[in-house]
């Protein structure tokens, strides 16, 4: 039986260089297509330079970046962040958007993540209705499954 090994809600795995991420190390980044303003390609790296956009990059590839302290997206006032951002409409991927909500709210979530292929291909998941997979003690139960 694994146990966790990543903090749930304090600690996340670097979408750059899959490395672990503290909350006050980290960065939540995104960027803007300037000729629709839709968003995406949110992220939660390290705040140094190997890890974050290259902003000139993006800039030639005609879109903007958008990034902010990873502090500023946990707890109850990351929430309403979060939601504000929602609300303002301009996410081009719901899916996209929930998982990243998922990963910063739901505790358990960032680690089961890391065997959500394995527990899908064994049938752990199977008979999940949308929602339970996703509830905390379910979650922490896949990680203490599939865990190492």
């Amino acid at each position: 039986m694994g146990k966790p090994k990543l903090i749930p809600l304090k600690q996340w795995v670097c979408d750059s260089c899959d490395e672990n991420i503290d909350v006050d190390d980290g960065f939540f980044e995104w960027y803007r297509e300037d000729s629709t303003g839709k968003e995406k390609g949110f992220r939660i790296v390290h705040n140094k330079s190997r890890c974050l956009y290259d902003p000139r990059q993006l800039y030639r590839d005609g879109k903007s970046n958008l990034d902010m302290n990873l502090d500023a997206f946990v707890g109850r006032r990351g929430l309403v962040t979060l939601l504000s951002i929602l609300d303002e409409g301009n996410i081009e991927d719901v899916k996209e958007w929930t998982e990243v909500v998922r990963r910063l709210h739901v505790d358990y979530y960032e680690e089961a993540r890391m065997y959500w292929s394995e527990a899908q291909a064994d049938g752990y998941l199977d008979g999940s209705n949308g929602v339970s997979e996703f509830l905390p003690s379910n979650l922490k139960e896949l990680i203490q499954k599939y865990g190492r």
